[in-house]
């Protein structure tokens, strides 16, 4: 209904429970900001409010914690055939070395995109234990495609074809008629530009930063409105409670 890739029957207890959680958690931190710019020392500058607030925040937290991270799982390749299925489209056979791997997956699908036409997104079909086959699939052209494989924290792509890009540069990966590849992280497929000389300290170290500057942020957020709500002064506090009656328009000839 709301969303482009249907969601597994699996996942609604999880997403319930999660959404449950960041819904209560934006919701306090609503009250308090609320507060604080509606002037209103009694929920900007309540120490319930504040703690609630602050509790919230710590909640979406370790919900984007818990749902954050993915990877790949090691070793996992797959032998790939393709099948012409018309002009720049193909049908590819899949068989997973490793077939409890891709079992029970929440999404297991072909992806094309970047090219002339909408997005390619079509689930893939098991036709025995680890060997799966996919829909028409474009390829070649400006056309980026690939399998993407997301079961739990593993989010992992094989690329069937993607063009070669001379600015970032990065050479083409063909769609050969039979060709066997290894799973890797799909950031790896997505953001090809990304470099991979970079030492490992130093993007931990760039993600602290950016944490710290977040945490920052946040905190400087909290500290204004805390300010601001009980803050003496300035313009009126709106009533956002009173309800005024609407005028009605006086008659025509009335008072003649």
């Amino acid at each position: 209904v709301w969303m482009p890739l249907p969601w597994p029957a699996h996942l609604l207890p999880e997403a319930l429970a999660l959404g449950v959680v960041a819904a209560l958690a934006g919701s306090a931190v609503g009250v308090f900001a609320a507060g604080g710019l509606l002037r209103r020392p009694e929920l900007a500058g309540a120490g319930a409010v504040r703690r609630s607030a602050l509790a919230g925040v710590l909640a979406v937290a370790v919900v984007a914690a818990l749902l954050a991270p993915t990877g790949a799982p090691d070793g996992l390749r797959a032998a790939v055939a393709l099948t012409p299925a018309g002009p720049g489209r193909v049908v590819a056979t899949v068989r997973f070395s490793e077939p409890g791997a891709v079992r029970d997956a929440d999404w297991l699908r072909s992806f094309a995109w970047q090219g002339r036409a909408r997005l390619h997104s079509e689930p893939l079909r098991e036709l025995a234990p680890g060997v799966y086959r996919s829909a028409p699939m474009p390829v070649g052209g400006s056309w980026k495609t690939m399998l993407r494989l997301h079961r739990g924290g593993t989010l992992a792509a094989l690329p069937v074809s993607l063009p070669a890009d001379t600015a970032i540069p990065s050479p083409a990966v063909p769609a050969s008629a039979r060709f066997e590849r290894a799973f890797v992280p799909d950031s790896r497929v997505l953001q090809r530009e990304r470099r991979t000389d970079v030492p490992t300290w130093l993007w931990g170290a760039a993600g602290l930063v950016v944490l710290g500057l977040f945490v920052a942020l946040i905190a400087l957020m909290g500290w204004a409105l805390t300010r601001v709500g009980r803050a003496e002064g300035g313009p009126p506090r709106p009533e956002v409670l009173r309800r005024t009656a609407p005028r009605r328009p006086a008659a025509v000839g009335a008072g003649a």
